[in-house]
């Protein structure tokens, strides 16, 4: 809707300058162009919507969210689940979160309940990668990357040897042992 005329096909025939009255910012604006009056509204409903408080952006701490990532990780089976805190280490994240899945479909499961568990929480996410494989999925949060592996992969890639400098956090009284 870049015209006065793809406007006018969109929402109908409006006679240019017709007497319109339109309630806007608290002044009633009288024989206003149809279309400024259009754009006018848009901007300020934007606006409004940005200024809501249910648009209000809000990030949890990286902590936080490694553990719930956790939490929900374990809610779905999740085997050998390590959190490494690479802050001091890296600049890619703060948290490293590494858990296996039994089969490439286990992967995918883990996978989607983090995702989903976080998004609950208003995080967003920021890439996923090696979905196709379903041997070693990466869910990207900027502050947390969970690493989803199965035990094969897991084996090669030996991510705890290769970040052994990083601090392992322990995350045993939010895992049930079964």
């Amino acid at each position: 809707l870049d015209s006065p005329s793809a406007v006018r096909r969109q929402f109908g025939t409006m006679r240019k300058n017709s007497p319109i009255e339109v309630k806007f910012s608290r002044r009633v604006v009288e024989d206003a162009d149809p279309y400024a009056v259009f754009l006018w509204t848009i901007v300020f409903l934007n606006l409004q919507s940005i200024l809501s408080k249910e648009r209000k952006i809000h990030m949890l701490p990286a902590k936080t969210v490694a553990y719930e990532t956790a939490k929900a990780l374990d809610e779905k089976k999740g085997v050998g689940i390590k959190l490494l805190k690479i802050d001091k280490v890296s600049s890619l994240a703060d948290y490293f979160l590494i858990c296996t899945g039994t089969s490439s479909t286990h992967v995918k499961t883990l996978c989607d309940y983090a995702e989903y568990t976080l998004e609950n929480l208003g995080e967003k996410l920021l890439g996923r990668e090696g979905h196709r494989g379903n041997t070693w999925e990466l869910l990207d949060y900027g502050s947390i990357v969970v690493h989803v592996f199965t035990e094969e992969a897991r084996e090669f890639y030996s991510l705890e040897r290769l970040w052994a400098d990083a601090e392992n956090v322990d995350i045993s009284k939010l895992i049930v042992e079964e």
